[in-house]
């Protein structure tokens, strides 16, 4: 684990063992959470230094305080901003570093491997919009390639 039980008590500012089972499971909700949101496996999540750690107590946190109507989209949307130096921009088998989020609810955004701001609007991007933004930056090739 990336935190410690000590380290979440610390956090929580818990100073006695009564909760010590429930801060354990928030614990590991945490951190496979962060990893999730991060696209990261658990190992590799693990050696990420302080932005993860830092995301971690701060969920476990949320989690213990909001423990009865816990608001999980904005948790994640909030998780999505902190983890932004450390979040994978494609899945496994993907050859495009970039990252296209839709929600009906929000702005998109699109983002290049390097973190800048490609294009952005309200509400849902189509496919075929998406493919144009990506063209029209260049970026709709493989950009993995020597």
């Amino acid at each position: 684990m990336i935190v410690s039980l000590a380290e979440a008590k610390e956090y929580l500012r818990i100073d006695t063992d009564y909760e010590d089972t429930l801060i354990e499971g928030l614990l590991r909700a945490a951190q496979n959470l962060c990893a999730n949101v991060a696209r990261l496996d658990e190992k590799v999540f693990e050696i990420s230094g302080e932005v993860a750690k830092m995301s971690v107590l701060y969920t476990i946190g949320y989690l213990y305080e909001n423990r009865a109507d816990a608001d999980m989209h904005k948790l994640t949307m909030t998780l999505r901003s902190l983890l932004f130096p450390i979040r994978q921009y494609d899945f496994a088998g993907s050859t495009k570093n970039t990252e296209t989020s839709t929600d009906a609810n929000l702005t998109f955004a699109m983002f290049d491997s390097n973190g800048n701001l490609i294009d952005s609007g309200f509400g849902i991007a189509s496919d075929e919009e998406v493919d144009a933004m990506l063209k029209d930056t260049g970026l709709d090739g493989d950009t993995n390639a020597g």
